[in-house]
């Protein structure tokens, strides 16, 4: 199971340095609200508060916020294990990179393309493999246009009216269908696409037929 969370409801703490750290803190500040970093390095980054330059500090943070995600990567393979020993007690999750015993989540690669994301993983048994998947599919992405400019305005159309579809359809099954409907409707895609019409009053018709 893939799922996606919702970081910038929650804090985080990155424990570590070098590449792998570097890496993966600027990854997590595009979607966290907070992350408390504990390392030797310079950041600059507005989502990023460096505590400390001692890893060991950060088991209290841990213990004072309660993160979703304890991220740990300090070069250090004993030191790892002992600090996500610590953080376990407190941190909803641990996650050590190329550590699937001491981690509580495998990162997947992610493929982007506007409003979509695609994760790809194979549960920590071969990054490798996962990287190499990841550029296979991107390049069929672009070259047989999977994923095009027009579903992203869609994605886009629906997400804006998505409180106005829950409102006019209480019934889950029957906002599903909609929803589907909404998506691949020809005239729908064709207007929002064009910036022509009116896909709002097309919307609402949609919605008063139900």
């Amino acid at each position: 199971m893939i799922m996606d969370i919702k970081l910038d409801r929650h804090p985080l703490v990155f424990i570590g340095h070098g590449h792998e750290f570097d890496e993966k803190i600027v990854a997590f500040s595009q979607e966290a609200s907070i992350i408390y970093a504990f390392t030797d390095e310079r950041i600059v980054d507005p989502h990023v508060s460096v505590v400390s330059g001692k890893f060991e500090d950060g088991i209290e943070t841990v213990r004072d916020v309660r993160p979703i995600i304890t991220f740990i990567s300090t070069e250090d393979e004993v030191l790892d294990a002992q600090l996500a020993s610590m953080a376990s007690l407190y941190s909803t999750m641990v996650y050590i990179p190329d550590r699937v015993m001491l981690s509580d989540i495998n990162l997947c690669a992610l493929i982007k393309k506007g409003p979509v994301s695609i994760g790809i993983s194979t549960k920590g048994k071969s990054p490798a493999m996962t990287v190499m998947i990841k550029k296979r599919l991107n390049a069929c992405i672009d070259k047989y246009g999977i994923i095009t400019r027009e579903d992203a305005l869609m994605i886009d159309f629906i997400s804006r009216n998505r409180t106005k579809i829950i409102s006019g359809i209480r019934d889950r099954r029957r906002r599903r269908v909609m929803m589907y409907k909404i998506a691949v409707d020809r005239n729908m895609r064709s207007m929002v696409a064009s910036g022509t019409g009116d896909p709002d009053k097309m919307l609402e018709s949609l919605i008063d037929g139900q």
